[in-house]
């Protein structure tokens, strides 16, 4: 006789309540647990699953957990995928990336690659890709945002205003002279 497991949603009490900058600190410093998390906004705004996802899609796998409560917050479940899509030292650079794309006007992505990665890049790329060229860049899948995230290294197109460049190895600046510099705020 085998045993019946009991699939039920997890209730409150079976969650680990955690506020956005703490659940912000646990994604980057990799030590998320292996439990249901309930993620309560840090500014009123419930978080967003999307962007949530967007962010640290080539590092974690991140799906929506339903509970058998009702709860103010996101709940969601995390884990570290076992081969990442990009090496980790590239995080802030592909989140900083994905800031720059998102803060732009509100075009196709052909025209938006295109001032990352140029004009030419851009063409060929969303051909290649078969991506709607008016698609808005809210709309790209994982694998088109790590596509997207290359091409802008490959090219050299992917700098910042100041010179700073967007790709791989690429540090915040520390204020100088000034005590507790920060790195600069991403929206996830």
């Amino acid at each position: 006789m085998t045993a019946q497991t009991n699939h039920q949603p997890p209730s409150v009490s079976d969650l680990r309540e955690v506020n956005e900058s703490t659940f912000k600190k646990l994604l980057k410093e990799r030590h998320v647990p292996d439990q249901p998390l309930l993620v309560h906004s840090d500014n009123g705004h419930p978080p967003g699953l999307a962007a949530l996802q967007r962010y640290w899609a080539p590092w974690y796998s991140i799906a929506m957990v339903q509970t058998a409560d009702a709860v103010e917050g996101l709940t969601v479940r995390v884990q570290q995928m076992e081969e990442p899509l990009l090496p980790w030292e590239d995080h802030y650079a592909f989140q900083k990336l994905i800031d720059r794309v998102l803060q732009g006007k509100r075009q196709g992505i052909r025209a938006t690659a295109a001032r990352i990665i140029g004009p030419a890049s851009a063409h060929k790329w969303v051909a290649e890709s078969s991506i709607d060229p008016q698609l808005p860049a809210s709309e790209l899948n994982t694998d088109q945002w790590v596509e997207l995230y290359q091409l802008s290294n490959d090219t050299g197109f992917g700098n910042l205003p100041g010179g700073r460049s967007v790709g791989s190895g690429h540090k915040p600046r520390q204020a100088s002279g000034r005590q507790g510099a920060r790195e600069p705020k991403l929206r996830w």
